[in-house]
């Protein structure tokens, strides 16, 4: 009679809301990353980064060549930094341990009507093992209607990544809530989970706690052991700006020269790699003999000299320049726009997570 069947009624209101939220936010999403542009000073140095060769100098030390036996880490350097960090680094969440039965439809969604049939006597049946359960114990019930438990997870009220319920369950507040909300040994009433409906009971409960220095005293001395390496590299190089570069790698095993290298300011140079910071310092060298100011990469410290920088071929320029202009947009539009706009008004208001209050 081409009328949809009443089972499917909830399911296409769903559908329906879910439609007209995507829909206005992927409408207001476009609208402003429309409203990306590019200036013509923006493509010549794209230009210029991508296709302007040079030749260089460049003395560099890498933190790591830094010997381990150069840098002294005391016990009280460790323990400041734990306690300094304990509370981002080291903090571990109040945690509650639950076990759960599930009841599993055997009918296929695709076949809403019987779907939803079973689905609702499921669902009587766990709320029976759930009344059973707290009028003598989750045990009793679970032999009385020869149930077994499924699996033992242990949650926390973590509103980003993993909160502990198996992925094939997909994430529920109302079981969090159950779980730190609830006393020892509580059962839950049914909860309608992605792979069937669940009963769960509370097992554990952990208080928020630290992870003990002990535990961690080995991985902080390397993040110090990291960090004074880089410090005491950037100090022992800074002084060598303004010297005579080949003495200085030639007396010094930690210091490295190389000569007269080619590439592109957005190169990728042996020994130090590329960076924001070093891509800035060889743009701003524009006549021979230009020095760097100290140049900061992931894995080292370096100063550059210019002996050499080609010029803008304006023919090549007015060919590219039409791609280049599309590829700075299109980079803009994902990258910028809507989400620039969005985080630009999270900055200016004043926000207050109640998300783990939510049922």
């Amino acid at each position: 009679n081409g009328q949809m069947p009443l089972s499917t009624k909830q399911l296409n209101i769903r559908w329906e809301d879910g439609i007209k939220n995507f829909l206005s936010n992927k409408k207001l999403t476009d609208s402003y990353n429309l409203l990306s542009s590019v200036t013509d000073n923006e493509i010549k140095e794209e230009y210029v980064r991508n296709n302007i060769d040079l030749t260089i100098d460049y003395l560099y030390i890498n933190n790591s060549n830094i010997p381990d036996s150069a840098i002294i880490i005391s016990e009280d350097e460790l323990l400041a930094y734990y306690e300094d960090n304990k509370e981002d680094k080291y903090l571990v969440d109040e945690k509650v341990k639950l076990d759960y039965v599930i009841y599993k439809s055997l009918v296929s969604e695709d076949d809403t009507l019987n779907y939803n049939i079973e689905k609702d006597s499921l669902m009587s049946e766990a709320f029976i093992l759930s009344d059973e359960a707290n009028y003598t114990s989750f045990d009793q019930a679970l032999d009385s209607y020869k149930k077994t438990i499924e699996d033992t997870i242990s949650v926390s009220q973590a509103l980003q990544g993993f909160s502990g319920i198996p992925s094939e369950m997909g994430n529920s507040r109302k079981v969090i809530r159950f779980a730190f909300d609830g006393d020892l040994n509580m059962v839950s009433t049914p909860f309608e989970m992605n792979n069937g409906i669940a009963v769960f009971r509370i097992l554990e409960k952990d208080k928020e706690s630290y992870k003990p220095f002990s535990e961690v005293k080995e991985s902080i001395e390397r993040i110090l052991m990291r960090d004074l390496k880089a410090e005491k590299a950037k100090t022992m190089i800074s002084e060598f700006k303004n010297t005579n570069w080949s003495d200085i790698a030639n007396s010094n095993d930690l210091i490295n020269l190389e000569s007269q290298s080619e590439g592109k300011i957005s190169a990728n140079y042996k020994g130090i790699g590329k960076s924001p910071e070093l891509e800035g310092e060889l743009s701003a060298l524009n006549e021979p003999g230009d020095v760097s100011g100290l140049i900061k990469t992931p894995t080292s410290f370096a100063f550059a000299k210019l002996i050499n920088r080609g010029a803008i071929d304006e023919e090549d320029y007015e060919e590219k320049y039409p791609n280049i202009k599309s590829q700075l947009l299109l980079s803009k539009r994902f990258s910028g726009g809507y989400n620039e706009w969005l985080r630009s008004r999270k900055e200016n208001i004043e926000v207050e997570d109640w998300r783990h209050l939510i049922y």
